[in-house]
């Protein structure tokens, strides 16, 4: 349990409470105390738990009961951050859903608190755990996508959601130059140092897609960013996936080349942030997420927790 009198709760999305009732999603969960409610509604990351409670009439059996409904963070929470449309920033993170690059470079993106950073999900997900807490697969695309606002909020960077059909990238031609476009357009805007994609080394279409996008701009000239691609599927996967993925290089003016960051120090908070992702974060993920952190260690000295990475590198051909 992550509770402790010093960390700062965050009532996550899912829950709202209204009279004298709890809902998760469109179902009503439980009648609460005032007392109760008003406590729910002053855990908005800014206070402790401590903070929160005070003014008591808050059991210890009631925390016990929904301390689950909560991120706990380890300091307070910023108000969210506003996307700046013109501002340059040093990192694009580019994603096909919400979690996927916290599962890939969580340790990385809160470990560089100092890096501005944009990270824009492409895709519109309405599937995850829970569903049956919603009354329509709209309802839970929304409560995904405040997961995700609410991870970035935690973290201290800006996001954005284009909201792309996934299931309209066979169904219609014009999906994947909408895509392109709307990549142009954030690269042309705010002029990133640095993009990262997924490395599309797993089945996912919408990873795929989003990857060949960024690699035709990059082909054309419209990316001169440095490139980084992150790993869609964790390692404990196989690494036949990534055998795989780098055949796709063979004879191309790209190559990638394998970059590993000690994330070690924030390996925790990653953990924390994670979550967040109530609909789209199982256990089974977690755990491979972090055996893959500890899997990659071994090439780093001193580390418990290393993500992997491939820098995207020119290459001529002959």
């Amino acid at each position: 349990m992550r509770l402790a009198y010093n960390t700062y709760p965050v009532l996550l999305p899912h829950f709202g409470y209204h009279g004298s009732d709890v809902y998760f999603g469109s179902t009503r969960l439980a009648s609460v105390a005032k007392r109760e409610g008003w406590f729910l509604l002053r855990c908005d990351g800014t206070r402790t738990l401590a903070e929160a409670a005070d003014g008591g009439g808050i059991s210890a059996d009631f925390l016990a009961a929904v301390w689950r409904w909560f991120a706990w963070w380890h300091e307070p929470v910023a108000t969210p951050m506003i996307t700046q449309s013109a501002a340059a920033i040093e990192r694009l993170v580019l994603s096909h859903v919400p979690e996927a690059p916290w599962f890939a470079m969580g340790g990385s993106l809160l470990a560089s608190p100092d890096v501005s950073t944009l990270l824009v999900t492409c895709f519109e997900t309405s599937t995850g755990a829970f569903a049956s807490g919603y009354r329509s697969s709209t309802e839970l695309a929304m409560a995904i996508s405040d997961e995700a606002r609410m991870a970035a909020r935690l973290a201290g960077v800006q996001y954005d959601a284009y909201g792309i059909q996934e299931t309209r990238l066979s169904a219609s031609p014009f999906i994947e130059q909408l895509l392109r476009n709307r990549i142009g357009e954030v690269i042309a805007r705010r002029k990133p140092r640095t993009v990262y994609v997924p490395a599309a080394v797993g089945p996912s279409r919408a990873a795929r897609a989003l990857h060949d996008a960024v690699m035709s701009l990059v082909g054309e000239g419209t990316i001169t960013s440095s490139i980084y691609t992150y790993p869609d599927l964790p390692a404990t996967y196989g690494e036949r996936y990534v055998d795989e993925s780098y055949a796709r290089y063979e004879s191309s003016f790209l190559a990638p080349e394998e970059r590993y960051q000690d994330v070690t120090a924030s390996a925790s908070r990653k953990d924390m942030l994670l979550d967040v992702f109530l609909c789209r974060a199982t256990g089974a993920q977690r755990r491979a997420w972090r055996q893959s952190a500890a899997l990659h260690a071994a090439r780093v000295q001193g580390a418990a927790a290393v993500e992997r990475f491939w820098e995207m590198n020119f290459v001529e051909l002959g």
